[in-house]
């Protein structure tokens, strides 16, 4: 069983809003099962014509399903070094989840 996972998004992890349609959206910085099923309300489909994967909507039903109590990270892939900075620093960048 893994220890952690990684997924990696062309943002900078769970937003209130699409930040690539609305400048005054504010990373959520840690989703369980508190608030769950209120971020997951808010969120939408991707907006990309090419995204299969359900878009940041359809990333948090398959953590919610598949991967129950491991902590599972979203993070932007598009900006070097933030993988790094998780596995050896532990400096925290993206949206941290724990379901």
């Amino acid at each position: 069983m893994p220890k952690k996972l990684f997924f990696a998004s062309d943002v900078d992890g769970v937003f209130t809003q699409d930040p690539n349609l609305n400048s005054n959206a504010q990373l959520i910085p840690e989703i369980n099962k508190k608030n769950f099923l209120q971020v997951i309300k808010g969120t939408s489909g991707s907006a990309s014509v090419i995204d299969i994967g359900g878009g940041m909507k359809g990333k948090l039903e398959e953590i919610h399903t598949l991967s129950p109590g491991i902590e599972t990270w979203i993070i932007n892939g598009n900006k070097r070094g933030i993988l790094k900075n998780l596995l050896v620093s532990q400096t925290k960048q993206g949206t941290k989840i724990i379901l």
